[in-house]
């Protein structure tokens, strides 16, 4: 004796697939024959939104129909596709189908383990909202017949399992490091000004363990901080250091490692960027700081920007005033 389903189903919905009577159809498109080794097929639609569990109707032909052709028929296997509807994002759509799909193998598969036979699946296939998209189904439509499985049960030789499709191929890197070769700045700050900044970088893809060399050339407001000005009120630093030229110069600094949102080609990188350098007393310091923003075109056509947006470095040495921000391009050398 097969063991009795629950008598238990979810909620109706408007959009659900009907039968010819007007009343929720959850078996569709059932077909018997041998065409080519098929027994028996159908698509169990209605599945509820968002939702893979298998409505009482599923179970039920799943029970009656399938089951004894598992438990009779040698050979005997089973493909399964899942679907859904297009309302929603197309990658949680595509994980929904496999849900379903997954849920409906296991219904047969918990019933075979109960009453002893196999259940062989030959593919599970996971098709997200494709069959709908093809089929001219206007994106957010939430058809019931879209939510879906369907079950075709084979008997005779089995067709030889087809390859995995090939993985794509990754053109470009996500992992980077870059660093400051040697840094120029020049110009007349006095409080607010502006100055011309030169910068050579080298640029390091991690992933292939290839470097190349790139050329910065900016224009930036230069910032003199409230602490130098204060500084300068009482006394305590010279006037030359708030009003007189401003000039920048750092040495070969670390590299700073990165990331890009998805792969990238060094050639990518080629357009604009800005540079914003930290300092605050005046004078020389130990380090010059650069949050180096990559504002490229390319990556971003390609939505492989930098990942936080900028890259932070630092020279060995570095003069008195910051720069405060401003544009310029970034160019291979």
């Amino acid at each position: 004796m097969s063991k009795p389903l629950p008598d238990l189903d979810a909620p109706r919905e408007k959009t659900d697939h009907l039968g010819a009577d007007g009343k929720p159809a959850d078996v569709a498109l059932t077909m018997t024959g041998e065409p080519a080794g098929l027994l028996k097929m159908a698509r169990l639609v209605n599945f509820p939104t968002g939702k893979a569990e298998n409505r009482m109707a599923h179970k039920q032909w799943l029970v009656s129909e399938v089951e004894p052709l598992l438990k009779t028929r040698r050979p005997c296997w089973v493909d399964i596709i899942g679907h859904t509807s297009r309302l929603g994002d197309a990658a949680k759509n595509n994980a929904l189908s496999e849900r379903r799909c997954n849920a409906t193998f296991r219904a047969l598969e918990d019933r075979g383990r109960a009453f002893g036979y196999p259940v062989d699946a030959h593919l599970r296939l996971f098709k997200g909202e494709r069959d709908a998209e093809d089929r001219g189904v206007r994106d957010g439509d939430n058809a019931g017949y879209d939510r879906a499985v369907e079950v075709f049960v084979y008997g005779g030789p089995k067709p030889p399992t087809p390859p995995d499709p090939p993985r794509p191929i990754k053109v470009g890197s996500t992992n980077w490091k870059m660093c400051i070769d040697a840094l120029v700045a020049g110009g007349v700050h006095v409080v607010a000004g502006a100055t011309v900044e030169l910068m050579r970088l080298t640029l390091v893809d991690r992933d292939r363990s290839v470097k190349r060399h790139f050329a910065y050339a900016g224009v930036s407001g230069v910032y003199v901080s409230p602490v130098t000005l204060a500084l300068w009120l009482k006394g305590l630093i010279s006037s030359g250091r708030v009003f007189g030229p401003a000039v920048s110069i750092g040495g070969l600094g670390p590299f700073t490692d990165f990331t890009t949102a998805g792969p990238a080609l060094f050639s990518d990188f080629e357009g604009e960027a800005r540079a914003l350098s930290k300092s605050s007393l005046g004078g020389w310091v130990p380090h010059h700081e650069v949050d180096f923003r990559i504002d490229s075109a390319k990556l971003k056509a390609k939505k492989a920007t930098v990942v936080g947006g900028k890259v932070h470095m630092r020279t060995k040495v570095g003069a008195a005033f910051s720069l405060a921000g401003g544009a310029g391009y970034l160019m291979p050398m």
